[in-house]
């Protein structure tokens, strides 16, 4: 378990290295409701508590991995294109696709599946 949570871990969605057109950049991304809370990476059905994301509801979060890592990180999500952009305090900054399993269940492209708990 502890190879594939660190094979995870370590990969990642696309980089934001090219400049974007910021025209409605205000429209089209939103903090979404949808994600607050503490989700868990979740692996054919086992749950792994030592890696994990807190989404609030002010657009800020952390991410927490390895027991004992941690990063910052503010974050806007867009429900229309389920597009996550991710500004992390000590990594590149990440545009990722989120795919909804449930209600409480999220493919983040790079990282995994996760759970709400």
């Amino acid at each position: 378990m502890m190879m594939i949570m660190t094979a995870t871990t370590f990969t990642s969605c696309s980089k934001d290295d090219d400049p974007k057109d910021n025209t409605n950049q205000n429209e089209a991304t939103t903090t979404s409701s949808e994600l607050v809370g503490k989700w868990y990476f979740s692996y054919e059905g086992e749950t792994d508590y030592s890696d994990y994301f807190i989404f609030k509801s002010d657009g800020t979060g952390t991410y927490f991995y390895d027991y004992d890592q941690s990063d910052d990180f503010t974050y806007h999500y867009n429900s229309k294109s389920k597009t996550l952009d991710l500004n992390f305090k000590h990594w590149e900054p990440e545009s990722c696709s989120v795919e909804w399993l449930g209600k409480d269940y999220i493919d983040i492209d790079g990282y995994g599946t996760y759970v709400r708990k």
